[in-house]
Formats: C-alpha cells, sequence, structure tokens
C-alpha cells in the first residue's frame, strides 16, 4: 500500500476544532495555516490516490462546521508543472503548447489566456501524452470531487442571501429548462459513477490506522 501526499483546504474556525478532526482521523495530517486560510496535509496511506482523498474528505465530513473547500494540488497546471510532470523543459512545454514542435495537437489552455502563464486541465495534459489510462481516469475523479467541493462551498455562501436570477432563468422560454438539465445531469452522474467505480474497488474495511502523533503548523503571513 502506497503513501500520498495531498492537501485539503478548508473552511470554518479549525482552531476550535483541531481535537475533534484529529479524533475523526486526521491522525496522518498536519493542520495549519497560511496567509489566513487553514488546511490540512495528508500522507495517508491507501491503494490508490483517489481512494486516500476520498477517505481524508469522508473524515473531515465527520466534524460539525468544518468543510473541505478544494483538494491541492489541483486540477490546472502552468506550463512548469506540466514540465516537470512529463520530465521536459518549459521551453520544450512552451514549443508543444504553440505549435512549433510536436504534432500541432496539444491540448489547448482553458485560463488566464491573456496571461504569460496560462493553465492547462491536467486530465487533457495527460491524455495527450498517452499517460496510464487509470492516472487519467484519476486525475479527471479528482478534478470531479474539486468541482463537487466547489459547488457545496457556493451554495454555503448563498444560503439564506437574497439572490436575484438574472431574467433568463424567469422567461417563459425556459420552461424546458429543467428538462435539459435533469437530462444532462443523468448523463454526467452516469459517466462519473462508471469513472469512480473503475478507480475505486469496492469499500473494503482496513481497520484503524494505527495513531499517529498530532501535528500543528502554522506558516507566517506573506
Amino acid at each position: 500500500m502506497s503513501e500520498h501526499n495531498f492537501t485539503i483546504v478548508l473552511s470554518g474556525d479549525v482552531d476550535a476544532h483541531v481535537d475533534e478532526l484529529y479524533e475523526a482521523g486526521l491522525d496522518d495530517a498536519t493542520i495549519g495555516e497560511t496567509n489566513g486560510i487553514p488546511y490540512a496535509e495528508f500522507d495517508r496511506e491507501a491503494p490508490t490516490r483517489v481512494e486516500a482523498i476520498v477517505s481524508a474528505l469522508h473524515d473531515i465530513r465527520k466534524v460539525k462546521d468544518i468543510n473541505a473547500v478544494r483538494i491541492e494540488p489541483e486540477e490546472l497546471v502552468t506550463a512548469s508543472e506540466i514540465a516537470d510532470r512529463i520530465g521536459k523543459s518549459r521551453e520544450a512545454v512552451r514549443l508543444l503548447a504553440s505549435g512549433q514542435r510536436g504534432r500541432g495537437d496539444f491540448p489547448q489552455p482553458v485560463s488566464h489566456l491573456r496571461f504569460r502563464s496560462p493553465l492547462w486541465r491536467l486530465p487533457d495534459v495527460l491524455a495527450w501524452t498517452s499517460s496510464d489510462p487509470a492516472e487519467i481516469e484519476q486525475a479527471r475523479v479528482l478534478a470531479y470531487l474539486n468541482a463537487r467541493l466547489q459547488v457545496e462551498h457556493l451554495r454555503r455562501e448563498l444560503r439564506g442571501a437574497e439572490v436575484r436570477w438574472p431574467e433568463v432563468f424567469t422567461h417563459e422560454a425556459t420552461q424546458e429548462f429543467p428538462d435539459l438539465l435533469g437530462s444532462l445531469k443523468a448523463q454526467l452522474v452516469a459517466e462519473i459513477t462508471t469513472s469512480i467505480e473503475r478507480v475505486l474497488p469496492a469499500e473494503r474495511d482496513t481497520g484503524p490506522r494505527p495513531a499517529a502523533e498530532h501535528h500543528r503548523h502554522r506558516s507566517p503571513s506573506t
């Protein structure tokens, strides 16, 4: 069984719930704060990275008033991160992305298009490099998990707020909109369920993990 390192950004009064978090299963995490943002950095044993992250999210949900906001590293990567991941120089990645080298079909960036350091989706890059299909699938599942966490975070922020929806959402012409959403939702759930089932084996009882020393770390604000 491998050990997987990852970080989950948290929200809530983490200082007041540190003991509860450890008791919930975060005894293999360093809980800290940087620039006022709380996080938990894990070194968790599991058959796969996805299983390690899913089990950590499950443990965090046991503690009331503490929420997981996102998993790092995220799916969006810079040219430098791509270079490290595929074993090439940053200049080589730049040439691939501009079409000056390679087949000319390098994935398009999806964010920060007008900046010097645009961002690519890691699953797209891995698929382009013909990486291990299991690695590509896990990257896609992690992207999905982060999307779910973001939706939950926004829902909590909007709860209780007076939201004035744009006119397009209230126009009579959008009466069929719910049916369209329902169809897309069903398709998405089916696709994601299939992906997760391929990555995650059947749930198993691994027994309690051995207790580890509690860690607390606070990074200086910059």
